[in-house]
Order: C-alpha cells, then sequence, then structure tokens
C-alpha cells in the first residue's frame, strides 16, 4: 500500500478511439444524486470525446471510492488509454479542511502544554490524524484493484 491515494494505468486497445468511447459508454451511466437508475453498470460518470471521469458504481457507501480520470491517445494500430486512479475531488477538499482543523488545534494548543505539561491533547489529535489517514488510504486501496479489473474487462479482447 502507498502512501498516496494515487495510481496510474495504461490501457491499449486494438480499436480506434471512436469504437473505444462508445465500448466504455456502454459500462457507464449518468450520475443519478436522487434515485437509483434501473440499469446496472459497471461505472458511473462520463465519456467525452477527450477522455472520461468515472467511478465504479458501487452499492453500498465508500468516499475514498477511486476517481478514475482517463484520456484517450491514437495511435496507429489502435488506441491507448492513460488513467489517472484519485479520490474524488470533493474528498480531497474535504480532507485537506479535516487536516488543516487538526493542525491548526494542535499548533493552538501547544503553548498551554509547555506551561501544565499536559501531551495528552496532541496524542489525541495524532490519534485522529492517524485514524482518518489510515480509513482514507484502506478505503482507497481496497477499491483500486476493483476498479483497474473492471476496466481492463471492459477492454478485454472476447474470448
Amino acid at each position: 500500500m502507498k502512501l498516496l491515494p494515487y495510481d496510474t494505468m495504461t490501457i491499449h486497445v486494438p480499436l480506434p478511439v471512436e469504437s473505444v468511447q462508445e465500448l466504455l459508454r456502454q459500462h457507464v451511466a449518468p450520475v443519478r444524486w436522487f434515485r437509483r437508475g434501473t440499469k446496472r453498470v459497471a461505472f458511473k460518470g462520463q465519456v467525452s470525446e477527450s477522455g472520461f471521469k468515472i467511478s465504479r458504481s458501487i452499492e453500498y457507501r465508500n468516499s475514498c471510492l477511486p476517481f478514475l480520470d482517463g484520456t484517450f491517445e491514437p495511435e496507429a494500430e489502435g488506441t491507448t488509454i492513460h488513467v489517472r486512479l484519485t479520490l474524488h475531488p470533493l474528498v480531497v477538499a474535504f480532507l485537506c479542511c479535516w487536516f488543516g482543523s487538526l493542525v491548526l488545534f494542535a499548533i493552538g494548543n501547544i503553548s498551554p502544554l509547555f506551561k501544565d505539561g499536559e501531551p495528552m491533547i496532541l496524542f489525541a489529535v495524532g490519534g485522529f490524524a492517524v485514524f482518518s489517514a489510515l480509513l482514507t488510504l484502506i478505503g482507497f486501496w481496497a477499491e483500486v484493484p476493483k476498479s483497474r479489473r473492471l476496466l481492463s474487462e471492459i477492454f478485454a479482447p472476447p474470448k
């Protein structure tokens, strides 16, 4: 497990870009905020001419689900797909606020700490930080292999 929730992958498909886009669109549904879709697909998000922004379609909650941001690169013998797996930008924004507030809380409590000699508050803040980081990393890295496998299966040649 890496310490940052970031990974990349490259897939070569022996099809033209238009065929790759259409194949991916068959497995991606638009994001629905208020109701579930009836069509069961592997991913939700959007596919455009230049790339895609998708995440795995799951039946449970996981804010640390990998967000796949990909681009299509046409080549003479097909298409190369470059994919970045990261946290969703809103999750990154929340984590920045969360860890920032922990740091500010710790800084605000350092000077009284030296007067009283009670370091327990810093241990609590450190514990919150470690727990939050582990929860994020475990949630992300547990889902990365599933997302990679599903995306690879979409573009695998038929058997």
